[in-house]
């Protein structure tokens, strides 16, 4: 992956671009069915493409800079935390935001102790 692929990096600029339409609709006074096309429809199919495009990206990097271990490591804790979380959302009453609050908490004051 040493070679930068040009073409992907400005399907990724209309993308990102596609992305702000979502909030802005700039193209709604010109033609409303151009601009709900343009601002509605194409930025919902943009929004996951751009973060998977990304995301290979970042993967790929990490794979070349620490290996295939570190890759693994990333998804069996991401995995471990998910189930986590529904196990915790059960047996808090349905309640995550409040784990994640609380575990918030915990993990600054372990860092503030630490220092």
């Amino acid at each position: 992956m040493n070679k930068r692929n040009y073409y992907v990096d400005i399907l990724r600029y209309f993308l990102a671009l596609d992305v702000v339409f979502i909030h802005q609709h700039p193209l709604q006074d010109f033609s409303f069915n151009f601009g709900y096309f343009i601002t509605v429809i194409m930025p919902r199919l943009a929004n996951p493409l751009f973060f998977m495009i990304s995301g290979y990206y970042f993967i790929n990097k990490l794979l070349e800079q620490h290996g295939k271990g570190v890759y693994l490591s990333i998804i069996v804790n991401y995995i471990l935390n998910v189930i986590k979380t529904f196990l915790q959302k059960n047996s808090a009453g349905g309640n995550v935001k409040e784990y994640y609050i609380g575990r918030i908490k915990v993990l600054a004051m372990e860092r503030l102790h630490r220092s």
